[in-house]
């Protein structure tokens, strides 16, 4: 991104990789390790919204705002450690126009971040999601806090722990900003009706539930970056992809939430008494008929050239 000669980078790219740098180098004289991606994208969303100067291509996205990448610098390497970790480095040696930004009230902001919460990233993250576009975001961030304590629950009586739990599912549907989102109006009646009626039987369990939540907030989130209110100085080659990619990403997680749907009616055939549920099922079966068709017809095909 930035190969060209140093007198044409401009301003808010200088700033950009100068504060790139600092987050990593700081974090390391505190940590000794780089910081993770997640540090990283939430200690730039803070500058951001605290230091008017600095410009950022960011949006909001599942994991909370994060940079786009491919306007980050190229000096940035992103190492995937684990499967949901990513580690951020500067590779290089610093840059010549560093010492011209020396003393920018940049310094002073990001030491003062990565000092704050480089042993708090729990509340780091909320500080990020306080001034998230929506709600729902929010509520959908202490979901997830619930469905991960369950896993630690093991000396809660469970009952009672669902029962305390209920309410938080309830208000983070109860927040859904459907008037934006109308597009994916008839995926959030069918969970939000999904989910009353498991919540309203005596049997329910968080892994179903955390599945289909999860599956919606996936289909969710490619059309939360898609929404002005979530995005800034994104260009418009990027927003072209993901407007031609909307379609087959949020297939995928539609499909995902019917086949979570199909599994407990096989346990609970009373579901198909709501008539959402039932119309979705039925979609879902013949479309897998379809795909199993047409996996066949292939096959045939194969195996009839192959021993031609």
């Amino acid at each position: 991104m930035y190969t060209t000669g140093q007198n044409e980078v401009s301003m808010d790219d200088k700033l950009l990789n100068y504060a790139s740098h600092l987050i990593i180098k700081e974090y390391e004289s505190l940590k000794d390790e780089k910081p993770n991606g997640v540090f990283f994208n939430k200690i730039m969303s803070l500058l951001n919204k605290n230091i008017d100067s600095f410009k950022l291509s960011h949006y909001w996205y599942r994991y909370g705002d994060q940079v786009c990448r491919q306007k980050m610098p190229t000096n940035l390497e992103w190492t995937n450690v684990e499967l949901n970790e990513t580690k951020v480095d500067w590779k290089y040696d610093t840059l010549e126009f560093f010492k011209e930004l020396e003393g920018h009230p940049i310094e002073e902001e990001i030491k003062s971040l990565v000092r704050k919460y480089n042993d708090n990233f729990e509340d780091l993250i909320d500080d990020v999601y306080s001034y998230a576009p929506y709600d729902f975001q929010r509520r959908f961030l202490e979901l997830r806090k619930l469905f991960y304590g369950a896993n630690n629950a093991y000396n809660w009586d469970m009952e009672s722990y669902k029962e305390l739990s209920k309410p938080i599912l309830e208000d983070t549907y109860d927040s859904f900003p459907i008037h934006d989102f109308k597009e994916i109006e008839q995926e959030y009646e069918l969970v939000r009706t999904f989910m009353e009626a498991k919540l309203d039987s005596e049997d329910w369990k968080f892994k179903i539930l955390e599945k289909i939540s999860t599956n919606f907030w996936f289909l969710f989130c490619y059309h939360l970056r898609m929404n002005p209110k979530a995005r800034e100085n994104i260009p418009p080659d990027i927003l072209h992809h993901w407007e031609e990619s909307l379609s087959m990403d949020a297939d995928r997680h539609r499909k995902s939430i019917a086949d979570t749907i199909i599994k407990s009616i096989e346990r609970d055939s009373s579901l198909l008494e709501y008539e959402s549920i039932n119309e979705f099922y039925k979609w879902r079966k013949e479309d897998k008929k379809e795909t199993e068709k047409i996996i066949d017809e292939f096959v045939d095909n194969y195996t009839a050239h192959s021993t031609a």
